[in-house]
């Protein structure tokens, strides 16, 4: 039997085990139910803030407080390697920051930035150039991943597929590359089409069916091939790259044969390789595209899952033919605005945040210009369908592919002709996106509820005694009646109404997307595009001009500027009109020009006649007054030269200086003004 000693030993053991078990059992309720509870609530748990990596996590609870030190030693080692050109290196240093530093969201911007940007630069071949582009992107993609609700990540992926792939100097065979991305391998191995491995390309026999097959399959990628937008100025502009036959497109397809795709690679999984199956790990692939959620800002856009893409709400085993990458910007930028507080009263404000895990606020931009990034990016989207000459259902032929010469038994493929309305229904989507930005932001208003705000806004300036736009000082919210509190409101909503507007260039936005969905300027702009493809791609001058003087061209666009001056007097249409005004007096020139020049030494060579000639007869002379040394270059008056109908200029001389002097056109001014020829009048259709 213990001693009473010994009995409470026992006892006090018996204590302290029972208050450490009560002591644990409080800690763990007090964790779960109230320190986590509020963690949840402030949205500080790890895995509210996005998917959790178990490996990095390992890594930072092992380091401890060397954290920062070993932080610090990557990052200077990451830019040794930069500098060092040593690319495999540096993304994996990169992928370790990322790792250390999940929720610090300046490594993933940063070091996403450096990839797609400053390394892939370095490169010299568009496909390695494209390969860092994407794993820039992918690294983003991971960032944004595990930083959820982070409106900014979200953006930047849309911006860099938008900036680094359509607008580049090398755009034509980037998009290109990224059309072949969204390809599944299985469908653009060259083999297909007749391809031999180390056999010389003369040697080589096209399986002309396949390839046909191919076209029509891809018509936006083999007429951008085929035939490449044009530049803006054939003497600046970069060279634009392009397939001459088809053996060159198929040299193309071998050429870029391992790119970041959708789809599995032979190497990886043969069976999903020939099943045309989408990569299992979402953040391998290439476009990426923002997962499927229950409440999407735009219930139509593009999203993938674990199994495939979704569109309108349907799985899609690939991709729309004029699948690009503003299309995957305006996907980007729609899962973006997801992660804001809904607009405010105000135009261009916020509501309050109610969901603090769901809901932010983008630092580096105004809320106004961030939200108007999904309608923008459908602008761009219409704008590159013109570019690249889809604007109705017309198809496009290939003729300089399926020649007779190459093997080819058969009519010219044509492509593209299945959907009405290319560019007609891109503006029109774009006019509404800009249309239902401006009605939720409060920055497009009736013109009867505007009457009445100002009405409102006046009254309350004359009570209190203000001047427009002003609001009292101590002015106290609450002690207001009913009707000054409408007042106050009213001078507050006029007060950030034009800066909102503004800021995201609403107006001009709506009245030319209003305007270029017009089927009238469609048909002109179709028009155009067709006269400089033949003008400058097939030195078709005679075609040009001929095109330019068609009813529907200048003429149609002189009368959509004369009846819409709000769409005239934008910026950009300002410097279109005259470009294409310069682009039809080259023409014009070139077919008229050994004309204009006899015309012009006629009427110097009949000048003579009251005087004597002093050395020879006065036709001899002829010949010397039609040379440019002894006779300015007549000035022609375009289609666009004077006023309208109100007598204001449909160009104004300071746009035509500015486009002048970026094209070197402007010259010092003569002694003597060269004679002003008649303006060429298009010729009536035949």
């Amino acid at each position: 039997m213990a001693s009473p000693a010994q009995q409470q030993a026992f006892q006090r053991k018996l204590i302290y085990l029972g208050a450490v078990v009560v002591l644990l059992l409080s800690s763990l309720l007090w964790r779960r139910h109230v320190v986590e509870a509020r963690a949840e609530d402030l949205a500080l748990l790890e895995q509210n803030r996005g998917d959790v990596e178990v490996v990095g996590t390992a890594i930072r609870l092992g380091l401890s407080g060397s954290r920062g030190l070993v932080i610090c030693g990557l990052w200077m080692t990451a830019i040794d390697k930069q500098k060092k050109n040593q690319w495999n290196e540096l993304e994996l240093y990169v992928r370790t920051l990322t790792k250390l530093q999940p929720h610090f969201i300046t490594p993933w911007k940063f070091q996403s930035w450096n990839l797609a940007y400053n390394v892939s630069v370095e490169s010299d071949r568009p496909s390695d150039k494209y390969f860092y582009i994407s794993r820039g992107i992918q690294l983003l993609a991971e960032g944004e991943r595990q930083n959820r609700y982070n409106p900014e990540l979200r953006r930047d992926m849309g911006f860099f597929h938008q900036h680094k792939i359509c607008q580049s100097d090398e755009t034509n065979i980037l998009r290109s590359i990224f059309q072949l991305s969204c390809i599944p391998p299985v469908d653009r191995e060259p083999e297909r089409f007749g391809y031999v491995e180390g056999k010389p390309d003369w040697e080589r026999e096209i399986k002309w069916d396949e390839f046909a097959k191919f076209c029509v399959d891809h018509p936006h990628l083999v007429r951008r091939l085929h035939t490449p937008p044009l530049p803006y100025d054939p003497r600046r502009e970069h060279y634009k790259f392009r397939c001459k036959d088809a053996r060159e497109v198929i040299a193309f397809l071998a050429e870029h044969r391992n790119l970041p795709s959708l789809y599995v690679d032979k190497e990886e999984d043969l069976k999903n390789y020939e099943q045309r199956n989408f990569k299992p790990n979402e953040l391998e692939r290439f476009p990426l595209l923002p997962p499927v959620r229950s409440n999407m800002f735009d219930p139509d856009e593009w999203a993938q899952d674990p199994v495939g893409l979704l569109f309108h709400g349907e799985r899609r085993p690939s991709v729309d033919p004029a699948f690009d990458p503003y299309t995957v910007a305006r996907a980007w930028s729609s899962y973006a605005q997801e992660a804001l507080p809904p607009p405010g009263d105000l135009p261009g404000s916020n509501a309050p945040i109610k969901d603090r895990l769901r809901e932010r606020v983008p630092t580096n931009m105004r809320s106004i210009i961030f939200r108007s990034a999904p309608a923008l990016a459908q602008t761009h989207i219409a704008e590159r369908l013109q570019e690249e000459g889809w604007y109705d259902g017309e198809p496009f032929v290939l003729q300089d592919w399926f020649k007779n010469k190459d093997g080819y038994k058969g009519e010219p493929v044509k492509v593209g002709g299945k959907l009405e309305g290319w560019s007609q229904l891109a503006w029109a989507k774009a006019y509404k996106a800009w249309y239902d930005f401006g009605t939720a932001n409060h920055i497009r208003v009736d013109p009867l509820e505007m009457h009445r705000l100002e009405a409102v806004a006046e009254k309350f300036q004359k009570d209190f005694h203000v001047r427009e736009g002003e609001i009292p000082d101590n002015l106290d919210p609450e002690a207001l009646n009913e009707e000054q509190k409408q007042g106050l409101f009213a001078v507050r909503f006029l007060q950030t109404y034009d800066s909102a507007r503004h800021d995201c260039n609403f107006d001009d936005h709506l009245v030319r997307t209003n305007m270029e969905r017009d089927a009238k300027t469609v048909l002109a702009r179709k028009l155009f595009y067709e006269a400089e493809q033949a003008r400058l791609a097939r030195q078709a001058r005679l075609e040009a001009l001929e095109k330019y003087e068609q009813p529907e061209a200048l003429q149609a666009w002189r009368e959509i500027l004369e009846q819409n001056k709000g769409f005239r007097d934008l910026p950009t249409i300002q410097e279109e009109t005259f470009e294409t005004e310069l682009k039809y007096l080259r023409a014009y020139r070139f077919v008229h020009g050994a004309n204009l020049t006899s015309d012009l030494a006629l009427g110097a060579f009949l000048g003579q006649a009251a005087a004597p000639a002093p050395l020879a007869a006065d036709w001899t002379l002829l010949g010397l007054y039609s040379r440019h040394q002894l006779l300015p270059e007549p000035t022609l008056l375009g289609p666009f030269d004077g006023n309208d109908s109100q007598g204001q200029p449909l160009i104004y001389a300071e746009v035509k200086q500015q486009v002048k002097g970026r094209r070197g056109l402007l010259k010092h001014p003569p002694t003597d003004k060269p004679p002003q020829m008649a303006p060429p009048s298009p010729r009536p259709p035949q």
